[in-house]
């Protein structure tokens, strides 16, 4: 009897099995190789270039918390106050360095690109999964190394994702859970965290929709869609018109930041006015689900509350926490690239992507299209104008990769796999966008940059386009393992600029190495202070926390950042400040990047109160 179309005979039997084992096997030969790549591409780099101020933020306040002191309360601290905490643990056991952070990030690293490719895989096949994950190394810690928050925001939403894949799958109210807990570990690293609890949150809906879209008909109240779902998706698009009346129509924060997120809510919104549905009924499964969700998110910022609670210092965390991020938001500005020069650089590539999409696979398209990767990348090394068309086509798969699933997401017929799970993607790339708001430095693209090619990489799949899209690929791998590794945060998104940082900072608490300019102007700084009291007898500001950790310094210092606690602090608030029977040496930061520099009135003081002084590089130091 002839078997039933499409299963396996008895004969047949062994031999689909074994295909399926071959299979498997290939895949983990993929992806092991890619996670070997990742790793150690990383790991070569880990000590490689700095920003002052965020490793002296890092280092100190590791070294401030492993005193018993608590960040908010004791001294100022830009962050929620959970990573201070975690440094500190690390720094305890890792020895008091810049370079202990950075172990903990790599190992936080590691257990992230099994994530990536979890998610990659689900639609694309192992070698474009493997490319996924090369990428989104190549286009993070390779940009900056450094253990910034931001980092374990995109860990965190890339691992809440993975368990909203499987709440997706499975129902089980314990993914739900782990999504919630991802979410809120988030908040407690840093403010913006609450933008990965707002993109579970509209993963969670678009896989509700799904669910409703499947249920059969039913008496009841129906109608199209739930009031209050339509109701708040409409107040969610008050941050993307925000962003466009602040900005401004032509500016770059339109394409790459609000127009994606509007994308999203605007999906979300015709998804569920497509719905008819027992209301009642799906708004008790929505609310539960969400209410899952935000309770779980509320564990780690109510531990941390506690904490602060328990020491009397609830007050201080608010303020310093909230406050703190508010102030700074409004105080530290940098617009991205207008919208006319984005669009303009990436055009080229984009059409040379778009003809290479719709070529037919064949040996001479493949060739071509690796022919052309490698002389775009050439050109990159040759032409500041091709480095930025390679930048900005890359920044615009973001809004491109959104637009399309979230179109798709309106289109698709019910039953298609993966259409409500991949909108999610979208919501969690176009909100994790939002923290190159309203600082917009290059190097912050590399903060979401990883999701935006993992949800590259998934809609092309679902497309079909995955062996046409070998062009676009290459590109982005070549620019991302070349000229990302040979620049450093200072000229990524500048030019294919090589770095010298081959010199290690003075001393045992720096290890990490930098230009040598950088290295000779820090160790003469070093023997300054030195000379003139040690590590417990200077001030520094603003913006010179970096002094303290090189130096050794244990006394707290209240604030890190500025030579007094106001940035315009006249002579007399400074002498309280500065004026002490043992400071007998201070440095003056006369360029600082974010906070205003001091007063003239506190210059003329600090002048007759140090008056020997010596120009280091862009500091002043004075001694008495």
């Amino acid at each position: 009897m002839q078997a039933y179309r499409g299963a396996p005979s008895d004969s047949e039997a062994p031999r689909v099995a074994w295909g399926a084992g071959v299979k498997r096997i290939e895949s983990r030969i993929w992806g092991v190789a890619a996670h070997i790549v990742a790793a150690v591409s990383i790991a070569t780099m880990l000590s490689h270039g700095w920003v002052p101020i965020d490793e002296g933020t890092i280092a100190l306040s590791a070294r401030f918390v492993r005193a018993g002191y608590l960040p908010h309360l004791d001294f100022a601290y830009p962050y929620t106050g959970a990573l201070a905490f975690w440094h500190a643990l690390a720094t305890r056991f890792g020895g008091d360095s810049m370079l202990t952070p950075r172990y903990v990030l790599f190992a936080a690293f590691l257990l992230w690109l099994p994530a990536v490719w979890a998610l990659a895989r689900r639609f694309a096949s192992p070698p474009a999964a493997a490319a996924a994950v090369v990428l989104a190394a190549w286009w993070s810690l390779l940009i900056y190394p450094a253990a910034m928050p931001t980092w374990y925001l995109l860990f965190l939403t890339t691992w809440g994702l993975v368990a909203l894949a499987r709440w997706s799958d499975s129902g089980a109210p314990v993914w739900l859970m782990m999504a919630g807990l991802a979410a809120g570990v988030a908040i407690v690293v840093k403010q913006t965290g609450l933008l990965t609890l707002v993109g579970a949150g509209f993963g969670v809906l678009a896989i509700h929709q799904e669910r409703e879209r499947a249920v059969p008909s039913a008496s009841g109240a129906r109608r199209d869609g739930d009031d209050i779902v339509l109701a708040l998706l409409s107040v969610a698009l008050v941050v993307p018109v925000a962003l466009l009346v602040r900005r401004g129509f032509l500016a770059g924060e339109v394409p790459l930041l609000a127009m994606p997120l509007a994308a999203v809510i605007i999906a979300l919104m015709l998804r569920e006015r497509a719905l008819h549905v027992d209301v009642a009924r799906s708004r008790r499964a929505l609310v539960g689900a969400w209410a899952t969700l935000a309770g779980y998110a509320l564990i780690a910022p109510a531990l941390l509350t506690i904490l602060y609670l328990s020491r009397g210092a609830g007050a201080a965390l608010m303020r310093g926490a909230i406050g703190g991020a508010l102030k700074t938001a409004a105080t530290i500005e940098s617009p991205m690239a207008p919208a006319a020069t984005v669009i303009a650089f990436a055009i080229p590539l984009t059409l040379m992507t778009a003809v290479a999409l719709v070529v037919r696979p064949s040996w001479w398209a493949t060739t071509l299209a690796a022919c052309s990767a490698l002389g775009t990348c050439v050109a990159v090394m040759y032409s500041t104008a091709a480095y930025h068309a390679v930048w900005y086509s890359a920044m615009l798969v973001l809004p491109l990769a959104v637009f399309s699933a979230s179109w798709k997401a309106t289109r698709a017929d019910v039953g298609e796999p993966g259409r409500a799970f991949t909108l999610g993607i979208a919501a969690a790339t176009a909100l994790l966008a939002l923290n190159q708001v309203p600082y917009a430095a290059a190097n912050y693209f590399g903060y979401v940059a990883p999701l935006a090619f993992l949800l590259g990489t998934i809609v092309v799949a679902r497309a079909g386009y995955a062996q046409r899209s070998l062009l676009p690929v290459l590109v982005l791998l070549i620019f991302g393992g070349w000229f990302n590794r040979i620049g450093s945060v200072a000229t990524v998104g500048a030019g294919s600029i090589w770095w010298d940082d081959a010199h290690q900072l003075p001393g045992p608490h720096g290890k990490l190495l930098v230009t040598t300019t950088d290295s000779s102007v820090h160790a003469r700084v070093m023997a300054l202070i030195a000379e003139h009291g040690g590590a417990e007898a200077f001030a520094a500001g603003p913006e010179l926390p970096a002094l303290f950790v090189l130096a050794g310094t244990r006394r707290l210092v209240s604030q890190p950042y500025l030579l007094a606690p106001d940035a315009n602090a006249d002579s007399v608030a400074l002498a309280v400040a500065v004026d002490a029977p043992r400071t007998r040496l201070i440095v003056i930061n006369n360029t600082p990047q974010f906070l205003p520099p001091i007063s003239a009135s506190a210059r003329l003081w600090l002048t007759h109160r140090f008056p020997y002084s010596e120009q280091v590089g862009a500091m002043e130091v004075r001694w008495q």
